[in-house]
């Protein structure tokens, strides 16, 4: 027998799942002007109570209660699930009361995974302050600005993979050879692609000559969209910065297209990015 009240809220999160296919939607505009939607679906239950309570528009009130219903109804049964939690405004944290660290929303931290290093190890306030300064040190007299860094992967997509891979180079925890062989998993930090190298960051992403027909096809595509814009290394590893979000989604998909070669054990090419490029935008 059908439940008629399940049903019924089923129908009004469908609301809040078209929003988020379709973000140039009147609908979503709508959602935004209401409410901030990217921080309802990043932040725990306590957030969207705060939302009801502001509230006045009698429908949406009830899309976002029956938004709550389906927090409360999901079960954590292991540790990844705990993992992927939100980190801030999460009503199994804290009863009564909501977490928000405002400084550590800025860097990027959303999930509870987020607060853990490649070792599984919890970070101190000092660690998370010497991601920036590793940073500065390798972009000597670079203004950044770190709000628009961290935020930028967040308004560009809703790949939850880029999301992660992206989160994980800025606080330089991204699986590399170079960090897995520190960590002892493997037995050298050489290049995956040209086996002669050591693969850090910068070399995955920007100096291996194996990748350098993708990247160059790439560098060209975005310089014959805008002549005015010099890319850098700094440019492909922490995005814009700068609110460019055509040319930082490019860039996204492009570490992503690497990383995934990395895992796959096979040399990037450029028709390959091409192919993931038409699979990702067909699908979003």
């Amino acid at each position: 027998m059908i439940d008629i009240t399940s049903y019924i809220y089923s129908l009004k999160l469908k609301w809040i799942k078209k929003c988020i296919l379709n973000d140039s939607s009147k609908c979503f505009k709508l959602m935004s002007v209401l409410f901030d939607v990217n921080k309802m679906l990043n932040f725990g239950k306590k957030f969207c109570e705060i939302i009801c309570q502001k509230m006045s528009n009698t429908f949406w009130k009830d899309v976002i209660n029956a938004y709550m219903l389906y927090i409360d109804r999901f079960c954590i049964d292991n540790v990844n699930q705990f993992m992927h939690m939100p980190l801030f405004y999460n009503h199994n944290f804290v009863n009564g009361n909501y977490v928000f660290i405002h400084t550590l929303y800025n860097k990027g931290f959303r999930c509870v995974k987020d607060v853990f290093d490649a070792n599984g190890n919890l970070y101190s306030l000092l660690e998370i302050e010497k991601i920036h300064h590793k940073w500065l040190l390798q972009y000597e007299n670079v203004s950044i600005n770190w709000k628009n860094v961290y935020s930028c992967v967040f308004k560009c997509t809703k790949d939850s993979y880029i999301q992660w891979l992206q989160l994980r180079v800025l606080h330089r925890i991204l699986p590399t050879n170079s960090l897995l062989y520190k960590m002892k998993v493997v037995e050298n930090d050489n290049c995956s692609f040209c086996e002669c190298c050591k693969e850090t960051l910068l070399h995955l992403f920007w100096d291996c000559n194996k990748i350098q027909p993708v990247l160059q096809d790439m560098l060209q595509k975005l310089n014959t969209n805008d002549s005015s814009i010099v890319i850098n290394s700094m440019y492909v590893l922490l995005g814009s910065g700068n609110n460019k979000f055509k040319f930082d989604i490019l860039l996204l998909e492009y570490k992503k297209f690497i990383f995934l070669c990395k895992r796959k054990k096979c040399v990037p090419t450029v028709i390959g990015f091409r192919n993931s490029l038409q699979l990702a935008w067909n699908i979003f």
